[in-house]
């Protein structure tokens, strides 16, 4: 029941944080959907724009930004699976997955952007919906 509850206040600061400042870039603020927009671009088109011979250091510093673009997709993966009774191993995966993603985010926020409270929101409903999952997985590991 308390697993349940957390997993809502998640959810609905996930969401809410869609529509908040989410980071700002010199004078540019952009909303969380904006972000979302932006690095989901960098998931459909990773490479876009680089040339032929680019180094593979180049490719490498790129990785925080591809991976960072992962984060929301892997989430909404991640809610539908929690519909099922099943998956748990699936789900289990998954949360890991989104926490090096949502990892790679704050790397990427390092190269200059200030995150703002839509940022920080978005993170603590990520953390939210997760925590059960991680919690249920050292009661489980526990009990052995």
């Amino acid at each position: 029941m308390i697993a349940r509850f957390v997993r809502i206040a998640g959810l609905a600061a996930f969401a809410v944080a869609f529509f908040l400042p989410a980071v700002r870039e010199r004078s540019n603020v952009y909303e969380g959907w904006q972000c979302a927009a932006i690095t989901l671009g960098s998931v459909i088109h990773p490479f876009e724009g680089l040339s032929v011979h680019v180094r593979a250091v180049d490719v490498l510093a790129g990785i925080p930004f591809i991976l960072d673009g992962w984060v929301n997709p892997l989430m909404a993966a991640y809610l539908i699976m929690l519909m099922f009774r099943g998956f748990l191993r699936t789900r289990r995966v998954l949360s890991c997955a989104i926490l090096v993603c949502l990892i790679s985010c704050w790397v990427v926020i390092g190269t200059g952007l200030v995150p703002l409270i839509g940022h920080f929101l978005w993170a603590g409903g990520i953390l939210l919906i997760l925590s059960p999952e991680f919690l249920g997985l050292f009661r489980v590991q526990n009990a052995k």
